[in-house]
């Protein structure tokens, strides 16, 4: 990672979590926890975001395509990178994680767009993703595996 390339997208994480602070609120009220609290869920939740980072990574030519081609009178530099990045860790979901029902993987990207992205981002990840969702299952792309996980 190059620290001035990440800048922007640090500053805006940070703004999106502070604003989420009043002014009426207690002094000592904590940032929000990075992982759940319990000491099994930490370990967990870890494991998983280690998993999501690094499968998505391996993956990310493929996904990069898979968005590009999905791109219609769009530039690929015209969408907002944090948009690009969480399309390409739901599309990891879709395909590398089983048991996560898609209806979770799409409701919480859309959810997580709200906080770190742009006002138009959830409207725009959903779109995307319903899109490639409904090519992955013709493809058999999706391992999904169990009752509901490919609702």
């Amino acid at each position: 990672m190059h620290w001035l390339l990440d800048y922007n997208d640090a500053v805006i994480l940070v703004y999106n979590t502070l604003k989420t602070y009043t002014k009426n609120q207690p002094a000592d009220k904590p940032l929000p926890p990075l992982f759940k609290t319990d000491d099994k869920s930490v370990s967990e939740d870890r494991q998983f975001g280690l998993d999501l980072f690094w499968k998505t990574i391996a993956r990310d030519e493929e996904y990069s395509l898979i968005v590009e081609n999905k791109l219609r009178h769009w530039e690929r530099d015209r969408i907002a990178y944090m948009d690009s990045i969480l399309i390409k860790m739901a599309l990891c979901e879709f395909c590398e994680f089983s048991s996560i029902p898609l209806r979770v993987t799409l409701n919480e990207y859309i959810e997580i767009s709200k906080y770190y992205s742009t006002p138009k981002s959830c409207n725009f990840i959903n779109g995307m993703l319903d899109s490639i969702l409904i090519d992955f299952k013709k493809e058999n792309k999706i391992n999904k595996q169990g009752r509901g996980l490919m609702g």
